[in-house]
């Protein structure tokens, strides 16, 4: 939907834009077209674009947009900072840059940018956070992540992903306690009730960790019940790790021969089935 509503911007932007050539309409309406059906071609058309584009920083951004929305971050990368070298208080590309940019050191100040221009910005303090905890850097990124809370109350992200922060700190009781807010704003949040089980896991509270496992692997990316699949399978892993260290290894087997049937590229999946039907075979033996 996002890559529609921009072209559609963009089109209304340059039908006011007397400076819009009609070789940048063409590369425009190029890139669009190799966009569905060749990647590396589209990709240079939406750089040609973006060297005839008008001097706006909107439609600058829009194009951005429109890169990111068909996964082309380069010349993303490029619109966005076109878009900043024309208005460097340009929020929403300054954000967006930071979204899409792969060093979290450029991507931290990127964000500080946005704050600075936009101290209500909730996304930043939140993607701040986030980087933050990537660098390291965790008594920092609790600090963003509460201050996003208080932005956006009703946002469950910045709860369990500093729940996830505290747990990577070596917290993970302190961890818990705040992916359990983020649940509590919104219940069959995904992400959180995976995130819960690793707390839980790491707390030795194996078989409430199994549970949540269970509980993410029955959710889609919207928080909707749904049978397990493709992406069911990092909670089907952590489920299996669990169900090991409580002995019940029928169990993660079929944890783990669940994953190898969805994703038989899963990384650790073979490995870690293998090395269970080794151990099962080592007791049996024994006995």
């Amino acid at each position: 939907m996002r890559v529609l509503v921009t072209s559609v911007l963009v089109s209304m932007m340059l039908a006011g834009c007397g400076g819009a050539t009609a070789s940048y309409r063409a590369s425009w309406d190029r890139a669009l077209e190799l966009a569905e059906r060749d990647a590396a071609g589209s990709q240079r058309a939406f750089a040609r674009a973006i060297e005839l584009a008008p001097r706006d920083p909107d439609v600058l951004y829009q194009i951005g947009m429109n890169c990111i929305g068909h996964g082309l971050s380069k010349p993303g990368r490029l619109a966005f900072d076109r878009a900043i070298e024309l208005q460097p208080d340009h929020a929403d590309a300054l954000y967006y840059r930071g979204v899409i940019e792969p060093d979290p050191q450029r991507a931290l100040r990127l964000f500080d940018r946005v704050v600075e221009v936009d101290p209500s910005h909730a996304r930043a303090q939140m993607q701040r956070g986030t980087t933050l905890a990537r660098l390291g850097r965790h008594e920092q990124a609790w600090a963003a992540f509460d201050r996003a809370a208080a932005l956006d109350p009703h946002d469950p992200e910045p709860h369990w992903t500093k729940g996830r922060s505290l747990r990577e700190a070596g917290r993970p009781a302190e961890g818990l306690a705040s992916v359990d807010d983020g649940i509590r704003l919104r219940v069959n949040h995904r992400a959180a009730h995976l995130e819960r089980g690793l707390c839980l896991e790491a707390i030795g509270r194996l078989d409430e960790a199994v549970e949540s496992y269970d509980r993410a692997a029955h959710l889609n990316a919207y928080g909707k019940p749904r049978e397990p699949g493709f992406d069911s399978a990092r909670a089907y892993f952590y489920k299996g790790r669990t169900l090991v260290k409580l002995g019940r290894y029928d169990d993660a087997l079929e944890a783990y021969e669940f994953i190898l049937g969805v994703r038989p590229d899963f990384e650790g999946a073979r490995e870690a089935h293998a090395t269970l039907l080794d151990r099962i075979q080592r007791d049996s033996g024994s006995n």
